[in-house]
């Protein structure tokens, strides 16, 4: 897979047009938590766009390049498995279905816990293979837990269309797995970005019957 700092910076931008309109879609629905995900993305793409731009035979250490780096991992490593979770949670209006989404965002709180210790003592310095960026080893930690808390929530919830989120972010991590295994966090999160502008299609359908 081909990554570029155009190509994050293209989707950071597409996403945060798409975030705009989903957050002033949601309003004051329970999904507006839901509804962020797109904007938050386009943060983190953005991040890695800057990154990017300071890989040019090795990774440039300045102030701009750091802080890059890191709001990026920080996006990757510790907000995610907990936000995801959480925003499932406080959309879901059925009482058992939201009881184990946030049985899901402990065990995110775990994996976020867990991997800031990770962030800020790996070396994690980015490089370029096979047009992707590897950080540090290339190794996330606990990946298939991070996957499953992460992802789980949006197929038990009864939110009317999430499971479509839920699906492609599936694959994608797969196929990320599979496919790029040392350059996971970056192909990952850049697949994860695209997808979720399914969100939009999810908060325009909200109100619609749900399964108890």
């Amino acid at each position: 897979m081909c990554i570029s700092a155009e190509a994050s910076f293209t989707v950071g931008v597409s996403l945060g047009i798409t975030g705009v309109a989903t957050l002033r879609s949601a309003g004051a629905k329970p999904l507006s938590w839901l509804a962020a995900v797109p904007a938050l993305f386009a943060v983190q793409q953005g991040a890695e766009g800057v990154v990017w731009l300071y890989l040019n035979g090795g990774f440039q250490h300045t102030p701009v390049s750091l802080t890059a780096q890191y709001v990026y991992l920080m996006f990757a490593y510790i907000w995610w498995p907990t936000y995801m979770p959480l925003a499932v949670a406080l959309a879901e209006p059925v009482p058992w279905r939201r009881r184990w989404a946030f049985v899901a965002v402990v065990g995110g709180l775990c994996i976020s816990a867990f991997d800031t210790y990770y962030l800020f003592t790996a070396d994690l310095t980015p490089v370029v293979v096979g047009h992707s960026i590897q950080y540090g080893q290339g190794v996330t930690t606990a990946r298939m837990t991070y996957g499953t808390i992460s992802l789980l929530p949006l197929f038990l919830t009864s939110v009317p269309k999430l499971w479509i989120l839920g699906a492609l972010s599936l694959i994608m991590f797969i196929g990320a797995e599979m496919f790029f295994p040392l350059t996971f966090i970056s192909v990952w999160c850049l697949l994860a970005a695209v997808s979720s502008v399914v969100v939009w299609y999810v908060i325009k359908c909200y109100g619609e019957p749900i399964a108890l």
